[in-house]
Parts: C-alpha cells; structure tokens; sequence
C-alpha cells in the first residue's frame, strides 16, 4: 500500500516582510537564535511560518522567530501556511506558549491586541489569547507602573510578584518605586528577597538620598523628623517660622534657628488626601510597623506651616486653660494675690513640655536606632561583628542563669573537680566539686577566650547538655545543682538529637532503677 505525501507550499524568504509593531517579542536571545539556525540546518523548519499576502509578496503573521533562524541559516525558501486575514492573536499566543515573552511584552502586546481588536476588557482579552483574566490582569497593570520599575521586572532583577508593592509605592512617588528596583538589582542592600526586604529597600532609597548617592533623588521627608532647613530653603521664612515654633511650645527664649517638626494625624491626612504620603506596611506577626514618608518638598513645607499653627491653637488653649486652673484656685482658697499659685502653675506647664519634648526626641531617636539596625542586617555584618555578639548573649545568659555552669560543667568537667580531696569512712576518695561562683567564672572566661562564634555556640551548648546529662546523685546531699531552667523542655526537644548521641549507657542498677522511679 502506497502513502501520498501533501508536499507544503514554499516561499522565497526575501518576500517575507516583518511589520513594525506586529509582534509582542522585542528582545531575541542570540544564542538561542543560534542553536535554532543549527537546528534547521541539519532538519528544515519543521513547522512552517504563518503568512497572509499583500500586493508585492507576504507579511508575516507567526514565526518570526524561526524565520529569523531562517536567515541565519542561510535558506532561500521558507515552508508556510498561508492565511488571508492577519492575525496578531495567534502571533501573540505562539510567543507565549512558544517561547515565553517577559511579562512587559506580554503586556505590550495584550494592549497592541486589545487596541486592534477592539476589545475593553480583561475578561474579553483573556477569552481571545485563551489565558486566564488574572494572568491579564497582572501584566496590564505592569503597564501603569514607571519606566524603570517596568525594566527591571522585564529584565527578571525584579520579580513579577513585586508589580502591586510597586504600584502602591509609585502612587506617591514613581522615583522612589524606580530606586528601590535599582538598588535592589544592582546589590547596593544586602536584602536577598525583593517582596521580603522592601521596607530596609524603601530605607536604603532614604539613606542613599542623604549621602548622594542617587542620580535624580527622589523626595522623602520623614514626617515624624522633619528638619526645617530640609523644606524651606529661604532663610527668612524659615526663622519667623522657628520663632513661631519655639514659642508655642514655650521656648520662647531659645535660639534655634533650624528646630525639628513632627507632624501630626491633621498634616498627615492633607498629605494622604494630596497623594504625596507613602505609606508602607512593614513587619508580620504581632510586630508590624509603618514606613512613612512625604514625598513632594512643597507639600512638606505647607505641611510644616500647618503643624506650626497647630501648635500655636495648642498652646492659646493650654493658656486659656491654665488661666480657668488658676481663678478656679484663687476662689477656692479667696485669696486675691495668685502670684505663686501662677509662678507654680508656670513650673508645672513647663515641666510637661519639657517631658513631651524628651518622649518625642526619644521616640525619633528609638526609629532611627530600629532604622540603623534593620541596615545592618546581612552577611557583612555577621561577618564583622558576629564574635562579639555571640559572646555579648552567651555571657549574659550565663551572668542572668547564674547557676548554669555549676549545674552540670563543675559535675563532668575535671578543671572543676579536684580542688581538694578527702577519704571517706569507706576509704573513698571524696570529690569537691567548684563551687557556683568558680564554675561560672571558668564558663565566662572560657567564653571570653573563645575565637570564633561558633566556639561561643558550642560551649554554651556544652554548658546547656551537661546540666540536662549529668547525675546529680554524684553530689553529697544538700550540694544540689540549685538551678530551675523554664526552658529545660524546649532546650532538650531542640538538643535532643545531640543529647541522644553524646548520653553514655548507664549501668543495669542505674537502668532499673530509673525504670522503678
């Protein structure tokens, strides 16, 4: 029996026109191209090339891909399937499923489609390119995000996952969403997590401003620490205003040319309804926290002259009040000359600032500290302060435990036994055990010689087991371990696989008679 083979229609490749825009793919691997061209030097183009003609020869329709290996490989005719409509959809599809498009080309190219088609909607366009509205979705919206952030997922620096934290953080500012992916892509943070780590990014974009190190800086005034000369650059205005500052919050007589402002809910509400606060929910758990910034410099500086006159109504109203405090003492004792009672009135009022003052620059210097702590997260400085810091926690856990080495380490170790020795009735030799003082001394000392972190670990990890392992029925009574450990269970279930190797085998006494207990 004889088989027909349909032999396929053949073009010449110089008839063959790419049309600018047709196709979603804009980036072709060259080394792939290579490999393709090789491949259909040895076996033809297996699936031919989609077409639909025009007056002087064809354009193409899908596999500009495999026409470019084509050429490369050298063919003058190309296989083809020729279509009489054009079809950007089945383009758009082949390159998805074919090879995939970075997620912004695949954006591109459902706008392109959705334009040409007339179609408005996600759920339309999903049902045209046969993916779900969802995929549509995420990749349309890459489109509303700025150029920079754009090129980073589209280069893979940063993942697609990232798109709704950085449209919420380019909502305020498009230069602060662009940065944070520049910082993140050329390693300038030791974050390792992009989703994870945005808020020690959102920092380093903050820190980076601050020591010029940003090409274009974008604005971040922090609205808890707001510096004056930070937002309002001609000096006059800002030292009526420092004066005005100073005076409502009853330091009249000081001179402070550049204060510091905190603004409030009431100047944090303008800037929210303005769209220039960036707000960014960090932490998980019981311990969330909120990044927050200004990000327009004229706001920042109406915002500062807001709290000024905030501070100013605070300040008539705690007059008003101390007024109705002092006639309502004066009537009570009927005595006409309130001239202490005011002078005391004074001392009060000033001492309450005086606090407000110390909580508020307390509180901006505990964020500042939180903030340089969260910067030095990371291998650099595991790597320049990681000794230090084992021993810092392994000896204020032994200072706090104080009975932690004398609990077991003075039973097993021999530097602590043999301090003086005696003979029993039986003829025994008596062991004396170092006392708590002496085992703990020798604990911290060993810690302090200890030359690497894992040393530290190590010993304290000696001192934790040997208090679990050793038998206290060595002492004579009334020599207990004085020691209650509250983390003795979970300590032996985390230690339980070191424990269970290094437990000698007891005796067949010891064995029965712990059954029998």
């Amino acid at each position: 029996m004889s088989t027909t083979t349909l032999a396929t229609p053949e073009v010449e490749i110089d008839k063959i026109e790419v049309e600018e825009g047709h196709n979603a793919r804009r980036r072709f691997d060259p080394e792939a191209l290579k490999r393709l061209a090789e491949s259909i030097k040895k076996t033809g183009i297996v699936e031919p090339i989609v077409i639909r003609p025009v007056k002087d020869g064809y354009v193409l329709t899908a596999g500009e891909r495999r026409l470019r290996a084509a050429k490369l490989a050298g063919l003058k005719r190309v296989p083809v399937t020729v279509r009489e409509s054009d079809s950007k959809t089945a383009a758009f599809v082949e390159n998805v499923h074919r090879e995939r498009l970075d997620p912004v080309e695949e954006a591109e190219g459902l706008e392109a489609l959705a334009a040409e088609l007339g179609l408005g909607t996600a759920k339309a366009i999903a049902a045209e390119v046969g993916m779900s509205q969802a995929w549509v979705g995420v990749r349309r919206r890459l489109l509303k995000l700025p150029p920079k952030a754009r090129e980073a997922i589209s280069s893979g620096s940063v993942p697609l996952d990232a798109e709704p934290q950085l449209r919420q953080i380019a909502a305020a500012s498009p230069r602060i969403a662009e940065c944070v992916c520049e910082l993140f892509a050329r390693g300038d943070t030791e974050t390792g997590d992009f989703c994870r780590d945005l808020d020690q990014l959102i920092y380093g974009v903050a820190d980076a401003i601050g020591e010029g190190a940003l090409e274009d800086p974008p604005t971040m005034v922090d609205p808890r620490h707001v510096r004056m000369s930070e937002v309002i650059d001609d000096r006059e205005e800002r030292d009526k205003l420092a004066a005005r500052h100073l005076a409502a919050v009853g330091l009249g007589g000081a001179r402070k040319s550049d204060p510091v402002i905190t603004l409030g809910e009431v100047e944090l509400t303008v800037a929210r309804a303005a769209g220039v606060l960036l707000e960014y929910e960090a932490g998980s758990g019981e311990f969330p926290w909120s990044i927050t910034f200004v990000t327009d410099k004229a706001m920042a500086a109406d915002l500062v002259k807001v709290a000024i006159e905030r501070e100013e109504k605070e300040a008539k109203k705690r007059a008003k009040a101390m007024k109705r405090t002092q006639a309502d003492a004066a009537k009570e004792s009927d005595q006409p000359d309130t001239t202490e009672q005011e002078r005391r009135a004074e001392e009060r009022a000033e001492a309450r600032k005086e606090a407000d003052e110390r909580k508020a620059a307390a509180r901006s210097y505990n964020e500042r500290v939180g903030h340089a702590l969260l910067k030095r997260r990371g291998p650099e400085g595991r790597k320049k302060y990681g000794l230090a810091r084992a021993k810092a926690g392994a000896i204020a856990l032994v200072l706090q435990d104080r009975s932690l080495a004398a609990a077991g380490l003075r039973l097993v170790m021999p530097q602590l036994q043999g301090l003086q020795t005696e003979t029993g009735d039986g003829g025994d030799a008596k062991v004396a055990y170092a006392a708590i003082n002496q085992a703990r001394e020798f604990l911290v000392g060993r810690i302090e010689g200890a030359k690497s972190a894992a040393e530290v670990d190590e010993l304290i990890a000696d001192a934790q087991i040997a208090a679990l392992l050793a038998d206290e029925d060595a002492l004579e009574p009334g020599e207990g371990a004085y020691r209650h450990d509250p983390a003795e269970e979970k300590v032996r279930e985390i230690l339980a696989a070191e424990l269970k190797a290094l437990a000698p085998r007891r005796s067949p006494r010891q064995r029965k008679e712990g059954v029998a207990s």
